[in-house]
């Protein structure tokens, strides 16, 4: 069993859902997959429980 790390980067970011851009990874049943997400606006900024 493997754990996956997708960053939060430029490179990682496409916007759109699209068979134009090819996998990133492929996992097996029982692999981990760890990733952040963006909020609504594609901001990481401080949340709105911090505020």
């Amino acid at each position: 069993m493997s754990t996956h790390v997708i960053s939060l980067c430029q490179d990682n970011l496409i916007g759109s859902f699209t068979q134009e851009a090819g996998s990133m990874l492929t996992i097996q049943s029982g692999d981990r997959l760890q990733f952040a997400l963006l909020d609504a606006s594609w901001g990481t900024g401080v949340s709105y429980q911090e505020r």
